[in-house]
């Protein structure tokens, strides 16, 4: 309420004759609907909720793998119907059976009053369009080079008092978050995956042979490779109960397969596999071999980087196989 009180006499008796106004105002009752200034209001967010990781490949989820990927991101929107700006700091969390396997913190997230605030945050900010604010975290990778069952996102939040805002009484606000995680299979420098493969039921073919002294079997192919990652092959023998045979050698004579620099143009190796035996009865034990693909985004002193894989497009591709005996094979077929 605002009183103003012009003084009307002369300007000569304005600064000698003093004088007193008094204003009463009375009312029986009011209502205050709304207020403006600076506020700090206490916005209750402190789980952002968690999102579960399924449909991973089986070759994902060995124990060498090291999913250190190019570029993953999660996306976050936050609806905010305060017309108070603020400020999110959070906390990314990664769990396998139920332990904390990593975590990277995220902090001033702005979140703009009176309407919706998407929010990237990534490994890599280039390229990257679209969003009120981009976050770049290069440890972000760390979530997943082990892949998670569960990513838990937990944050608090705080309105700028520094900014002037306006709040009508008895309406419930409400900042509502969602995200979600957005990880393409691209490598960065340090990814490694692993894929394993069985080629068995050689046992009732096989059980009652024997290789004479110094001979061996030897296996070759060509391998083209659409992929871009350098890979390596290792195999390991088993027997009919897919346990490791012991007294079967395996040398890989050639084992490395060149990696598509681009993934469309594709890269020819050849491979070659020397099996011998060390035990005499070794071979009628033999069911068949483990094959072991390592594939590893550095190799030959370079690095395969920020490609996505595809299925249909990053084949592998064996042709020319061949299997022949070097040396003699000995019969029992009493």
């Amino acid at each position: 309420m605002n009183v103003s009180a012009p003084y009307t006499g002369s300007a000569a008796d304005a600064g000698n004759v003093g004088g007193e106004i008094t204003c009463t105002y009375e009312n029986d009752n009011f209502t205050i609907e709304a207020a403006t200034g600076r506020f700090n209001p206490d916005i209750a967010l402190n789980d952002l909720g968690d999102v579960d990781i399924t449909g991973v490949p089986d070759f994902l989820k060995d124990g060498n793998v090291v999913a250190d990927l190019y570029n993953p991101q999660i996306s976050l929107d936050i609806s905010n119907d305060m017309q108070v700006d603020g400020v999110v700091n959070g906390t990314i969390k990664a769990f396998k059976n139920g332990r904390e396997t990593a975590s990277v913190d995220v902090e001033g997230i702005r979140v703009t009053g009176g309407k919706t605030t998407h929010v990237c945050i990534c490994r890599r900010g280039n390229g990257v369009e679209g969003y009120d604010q981009v976050i770049t975290k290069s440890n972000l990778s760390d979530l997943i080079k082990t892949i998670p069952d569960n990513i838990k996102f937990t944050a608090t939040a705080m309105a700028d008092s520094k900014k002037e805002g306006r709040f009508e009484l008895g309406h419930t606000y409400v900042i509502q978050p969602s995200y979600h995680v957005d990880a393409p299979l691209a490598f960065a420098e340090n990814a490694v995956i692993e894929y394993r493969d069985t080629l068995d039921g050689w046992h009732d073919d096989i059980k009652d042979m024997k290789l004479a002294d110094g001979a061996y079997l030897l296996a070759t192919a060509n391998v083209t490779s659409c992929v871009p990652a350098y890979m390596s092959l290792d195999v390991i023998p088993v027997d009919a109960d897919k346990k490791e045979l012991k007294g079967i050698e395996v040398q890989l004579v050639q084992k490395d397969v060149k990696a598509s620099a681009d993934g469309v143009e594709s890269q020819t190796s050849p491979l070659e596999v020397k099996i011998m035996q060390t035990d005499d009865d070794a071979m009628k034990r033999l069911d068949g071999l483990v094959l072991i693909v390592a594939g590893k985004a550095s190799g030959e002193g370079n690095a395969v980087t920020g490609i996505t894989l595809n299925a249909q497009k990053h084949t592998l591709k064996l042709t020319d196989i061949k299997i022949k005996m070097v040396g003699k094979v000995i019969g029992d077929f009493n």
